[in-house]
């Protein structure tokens, strides 16, 4: 499938299909002449097909960072087509119908060398329970569960200054939760 924008969004949300739908037989494998047989059904015998949701197990390496610019289609605009990485939600579990979601954000904190300045530091959210975590980690780069439950992943756009700064989409969020009350 090939995605195409109009142009950049400040915040750009990657769902990862992660599931799909398998279709199986429920008659114990038997032929219809093995179920008339044993008399388990009449001559109509069909063998009846049922659709269920199985868990994508492939592993999953997410970008740091990246650039939409080749799914541009007739934008000439001055918005920057680079995003860094700021969320990632995944499932643990080995089915669609149960399991855990665990949340990765990065996250301004002071600086550790008590400068007074601030670092972006990436965090594990377990329900109500918080821990640092390297890049590496989130990104799937480490030997970890993340390479194969990433299930959505949050980009935001990069400034098109020399620093590539990430642009403030707060008003974009501040407006989500504005929307909400």
């Amino acid at each position: 499938m090939n995605i195409l924008f109009q142009q950049s969004p400040p915040l750009l949300l990657l769902p990862l299909i992660r599931f799909e739908v398998v279709e199986e037989r429920s008659d114990n494998g038997m032929t219809q002449q093995e179920a008339v047989l044993f008399n388990q059904v009449d001559q109509n015998f069909q063998p009846r097909i049922v659709r269920r949701q199985r868990k994508i197990e492939s592993k999953v390496t997410m970008e740091e960072s990246i650039n939409i610019q080749p799914h541009l289609v007739g934008s000439e605009s001055s918005l920057s087509s680079r995003y860094k990485l700021r969320g990632v939600l995944h499932h643990t579990g080995t089915t669609s119908t149960s399991g855990h979601y665990v949340t990765y954000s990065k996250r301004m904190i002071d600086d550790d060398e008590g400068l007074g300045g601030t670092r972006e530091q990436w965090f594990e959210f377990d329900d109500k329970v918080g821990r640092e975590k390297s890049v590496d980690y989130v990104v799937g780069k480490e030997d970890n569960d993340m390479k194969k439950n990433c299930y959505l992943a949050l980009y935001e756009r990069v400034s098109n200054s020399i620093d590539g700064e990430v642009e403030d989409a707060s008003h974009i969020l501040g407006g989500m939760r504005q929307q909400k009350k």
